[in-house]
């Protein structure tokens, strides 16, 4: 496939350029919740843009894929790649191929956490194309609010306005410091944002915490001998930021300038966009999917406990819960969204118990009939990465979940009360949500 792909790069690339650019989008597979790594409704919703522009620029994407007819990629111009990194990776079996695009002089662009790639040869090559990587435990993936510091000097910056966004802005990236490389955004991130404790990695990293104030390169451009232009933009987690009229601008005027075309003075010009076009081709919404499908089954039941909004500002971030049980025989415990959206609602139903009479049971001893949840998967003794399940500074024991989720067990004979701790556990900040208990 290596040896056909260069014969067919060595001929298309003796027939003569036409006027209109191609660009090509490769997704990874849409990985969390709805609004978060929606890389197919992203990646249309910029082609939509770029083909309505007035521009001679053609956008295509490709759906979760890589091509196995070349001529689908030989053709372009330049080619976006916007995916989840490492295992989950869009190249994974490819990154030969992309070194042959890229050596031959076409253009890419990489987006949020494409470029975060295993060390070795595959970061050798990504450090190639484009000047840096990101490498874990020496990069840091925290949720911050980016205050735009924009490179007014670069093309790309056409147009683009002032901005502050939070996102989940990749930063501490590992530069190639022999390249010359093209800052475009830059962002300072917080303390919190550099304490390692809401990332991926859930663990301080030295020479991230270590540079307080100091402003991060976020969006960088690269050209190198022989190679086409690159770009990344380390951007992108939550789908609703596409909404942003100067950060859309700034990644579509990258695309237009990756493709060798002029970015117009004033930028790409383009349409609001509307909620209809942001929706579209977005992922199932699994959050009402739970809601709708566990209705009909709480109706008949009875609500028992139902706490008010609990937040990262409510006292502890928990409730306490002590409900009597009658001749009940089923227990349903539900997680739901507080008001402002799904993002960071990670939840811990701290120490269940059971009690009969004077003895009493972990609730997670018994194998639970149904549990479904709006993100990832529910967890016991663990939180939803796989880390420490903390409450409000302390390591607790019990069920880690995400809203919208519904947990529904089978009582043993014999239960009097019922007893937990629900919280929003230490995994991440900003969630808002409401908890109840439902008896039948």
């Amino acid at each position: 496939m290596i040896k056909l792909f260069a014969f067919l790069l060595f001929t298309l690339s003796s027939f003569a350029a036409t006027d209109t650019k191609h660009v090509v989008f490769i997704t990874g597979h849409d990985e969390l919740s709805h609004g978060e790594h929606e890389y197919r409704a992203g990646a249309k919703l910029m082609a939509k843009k770029l083909n309505e522009s007035g521009l001679p620029i053609k956008a295509t994407v490709l759906e979760g894929y890589w091509p196995e007819d070349e001529k689908e990629l030989l053709e372009a111009d330049s080619l976006i790649v916007y995916s989840d990194g490492l295992g989950n990776h869009i190249m994974n079996g490819y990154f030969q191929m992309m070194d042959l695009w890229v050596k031959s002089g076409k253009s890419v662009g990489f987006l949020h956490k494409s470029i975060q790639v295993p060390k070795g040869h595959k970061s050798k090559m990504m450090m190639s194309w484009t000047g840096g990587y990101y490498e874990k435990y020496y990069s840091t993936d925290p949720q911050w609010e980016c205050d735009a510091i924009l490179n007014k000097n670069h093309e790309i910056s056409n147009g683009v306005g002032k901005f502050k966004v939070r996102d989940e802005w990749l930063f501490n990236i590992r530069f190639d410091k022999k390249l010359k490389l093209t800052p475009i955004l830059s962002g300072k991130p917080d303390d919190l944002a550099r304490s390692g404790k809401y990332t991926s990695h859930q663990s301080e990293i030295p020479s991230v915490s270590k540079n307080k104030g100091r402003e991060e390169t976020v969006m960088w451009t690269h050209q190198g001998k022989d190679q086409g232009r690159s770009f990344v933009f380390a951007g992108g987690h939550y789908h609703e930021n596409w909404n942003r009229k100067n950060l859309l601008k700034l990644v579509l005027n990258a695309i237009v300038w990756s493709t060798g075309l002029e970015v117009p003075e004033k930028g790409v010009s383009f349409t609001k966009v509307t909620d209809a076009e942001l929706d579209a081709d977005m992922s199932e919404d699994r959050a009402d999917t739970v809601w709708q499908n566990e209705k009909s089954i709480l109706m008949k039941a009875s609500l028992k406990f139902s706490s008010g909004i609990i937040t990262d500002k409510s006292p502890g971030k928990s409730v306490a819960i002590d409900i009597p049980v009658g001749n009940e025989k089923e227990l349903t415990l539900l997680v739901l969204d507080g008001g402002n959206g799904i993002s960071c609602d990670h939840t811990v139903w701290a120490s269940p118990t059971l009690h009969f009479g004077e003895s009493k049971k972990k609730l997670t001893d018994y194998k639970w009939e149904q549990a479904v949840t709006g993100w990832r998967s529910i967890l016991i003794d663990k939180g939803l990465n796989g880390q420490d399940l903390k409450l409000n500074g302390e390591l607790v024991t019990g069920i880690a979940s995400h809203s919208v989720s519904v947990i529904r067990y089978k009582l043993p004979e014999g239960v009097t009360r019922f007893t937990t701790t629900a919280g929003l556990a230490d995994s991440r900040v900003g969630g808002s949500v409401q908890f109840q208990v439902y008896l039948k």
